[in-house]
């Protein structure tokens, strides 16, 4: 009987090491495994973290961009108002951008090639009568025109 208990004993031992061998085996491929897990992990979260930096980048164009927009939206209203100036006198009236336009084309009429780079333009209501200041490089002509 001591035999067979030695055999046994011996397929037990080798039951055990197989066993052994198996957990060892299925360790190594779950530490692997794990590893493996962990990177893509780790790919997962640098691809995330890549992710939300590039939609937070987009986020700020995005508001720099609306607050450009609001700024022209702004700048196009004031830019709407129309004003314009009448002057009466004695029964008559004189509409201030009629009065410079006609002072500028009598200018253009006499003077063909030159810019106007600035004009004053005076109105005598006693006598009906608009008197204009050009400057033209550097230059001054006085002229009038009868309204």
């Amino acid at each position: 009987m001591a035999e067979a208990t030695k055999k046994v004993n011996v397929k037990d031992a080798t039951a055990k090491t197989a066993a052994t061998t198996a957990t060892a085996a299925k360790a190594t491929t779950t530490k692997a495994t794990t590893t493996k897990t962990a990177a893509k992990a780790a790919t997962a979260k640098k691809t995330t973290t890549t992710k939300k930096a590039t939609t937070a980048k987009k986020t700020a164009a995005k508001k720099t961009t609306a607050k450009k927009t609001t700024t022209k939206k702004a700048a196009t209203k004031k830019a709407a108002v129309v004003e314009t100036l009448n002057v009466q006198w004695d029964g008559k009236t004189f509409e201030s951008n009629d009065v410079v336009k006609r002072c500028k084309d009598d200018f253009k009429n006499a003077n063909k090639r030159k810019a106007i780079d600035e004009i004053n333009v005076y109105i005598n209501v006693n006598d009906s009568t608009a008197y204009y200041v050009v400057k033209s490089a550097g230059d001054e002509y006085q002229g009038k025109v009868v309204l």
